[in-house]
């Protein structure tokens, strides 16, 4: 019997999901790129892989803002805004805890997930995952952005008849998994939208937020997989504290064909034995750092009430602004402010919005705004994400909003204008640091 497909809400944007299975576990696919829930059970193989999942767990899938079922609005989706997706589809179907599976770009996403939202994690799956898609000291198995350009317009041009052995070469001479997956691609995005999709996931990194994911994780990767290489998949697990690895045979990007029972089989047993980590107080978040700019001297010259009122005025904008966007005020620093945004996106466009709200008072400030590991310490947080973060700061002048690159890199897609203002030497953290200023 098909599942049911069913709406959730983020805002004005529906995102499609189903349910099925009755487990102890909610199991949640996060799929690669595109996807179409409601033509899994359309192949016996891909509709026996999900089954044999559902057999133990609650199994969750959805379609991701832009693809398949779910609404798709003219631009693209940031890796921050599908995660804000997946938590309304969980609102949606009341879970609490989830075991996340993400393959291919959902692997991607699942590990932001898991690292910004660990209270809700049980553990984390990855198959076939990349980090980061463009070649790099750090990634030298990535293509270049040339190779990405090229093989982006090459795929597009073929969507009449999309290249099945670049995703399961295990059955691309099989006529009904071919015309299968051909559907499937179509039915999932068009190809202005393919094309949007494959540009915007080119400048997905997510290499910074590996070390901060602090739930039981495994990540999966089969030997051949002609789009996402073992060895990147052996350097994920290797920056990952605690990561363990599976390097599966075959040549399959996608899970759901190939050995499909192999993979369920080290699915289940993962998640059934993974211990729950969730009294971690360590998670990652968006911190900005708000500070006026030569504050002893304005005091001094306007005197002190004076000052206080313009201080006192700039505090309340600010925080009406910061509620308004979904973060926090975590306290006053003296001249300035902490404030804590679940994404970078929003946070970035808060401190632009700073810039506009002082000039009501006269003062001036400058902005320092990092994503990055906190430790919440009761209503307050702390640790070397504070820190970077007041370095960050530092590096701006008047009236400026700087972020650091791990800021631009999960906000690809955004549409956020940061100009690359080279590297920096923060004091007390190691090596150097590539900032950006937001304009």
């Amino acid at each position: 019997m098909r599942p049911r497909i069913k709406y959730a809400q983020n805002g004005d944007v529906n995102i499609a999901y189903s349910v099925m299975g009755t487990g102890p576990v909610d199991l949640v696919m996060v799929p690669g790129w595109v996807s179409n829930i409601g033509l899994h059970d359309d192949h016996p193989t891909v509709a026996r892989f999900f089954n044999e999942l559902a057999s133990f767990a609650r199994v969750i899938q959805f379609d991701k803002r832009g693809t398949g079922l779910s609404d798709r609005p003219t631009a693209y989706a940031t890796l921050e805004e599908r995660v804000a997706d997946l938590l309304a589809v969980l609102d949606a179907v009341g879970s609490v805890k989830v075991a996340l599976f993400g393959w291919s770009e959902g692997g991607s996403m699942s590990i932001l997930f898991a690292a910004m939202h660990p209270e809700l994690t049980h553990c984390l799956i990855t198959f076939g995952a990349f980090a980061k898609r463009l070649r790099s000291n750090k990634c030298p198995w990535a293509p270049t952005l040339e190779e990405r350009d090229v093989d982006i317009k090459d795929f597009v041009r073929s969507w009449s008849s999309p290249r099945i052995e670049d995703y399961a070469a295990s059955v691309a001479s099989d006529a009904a998994a071919v015309d299968w997956f051909t559907r499937y691609l179509q039915g999932s995005a068009s190809p202005a939208a393919a094309h949007q999709i494959h540009h915007t996931n080119t400048h997905i990194n997510v290499c910074d937020v590996l070390p901060t994911i602090h739930v039981p994780t495994m990540i999966m990767h089969r030997t051949g997989d002609p789009d996402s290489t073992v060895e990147e998949g052996r350097w994920i697990a290797d920056q990952i504290p605690g990561a363990g690895f599976r390097e599966l045979p075959g040549e399959d990007h996608v899970p759901y064909f190939g050995d499909i029972d192999r993979v369920v089989s080290e699915v289940k047993a993962f998640v059934q034995t993974a211990t729950d980590t969730s009294s971690s107080n360590r998670v990652l978040s968006t911190i900005v750092f708000v500070d006026i700019v030569q504050s002893t001297a304005l005091a001094s010259r306007l005197g002190d009430r004076e000052w206080r009122q313009k201080w006192e005025r700039f505090v309340e904008l600010s925080q009406k602004h910061i509620a308004e966007t979904g973060g926090r005020l975590v306290k006053h620093t003296g001249d300035g402010f902490l404030a804590l945004y679940a994404g970078p996106a929003n946070a970035v466009k808060s401190g632009l919005a700073f810039l506009a709200l002082v000039e009501e008072t006269e003062l001036s400030i400058r902005t320092g705004i990092h994503t990055g590991e906190i430790e919440i310490i009761g209503e307050d947080i702390g640790g070397v994400g504070v820190h970077i973060t007041a370095r960050v700061m530092d590096a701006a002048d008047t009236g400026e909003v700087v972020v650091s690159s791990t800021v631009k890199d999960i906000t690809a897609g955004a549409g956020l204008n940061l100009e690359d203002i080279g590297e920096r030497e923060l004091k007390g953290v190691p090596g150097t640091w590539r900032l950006f200023r937001a304009l």
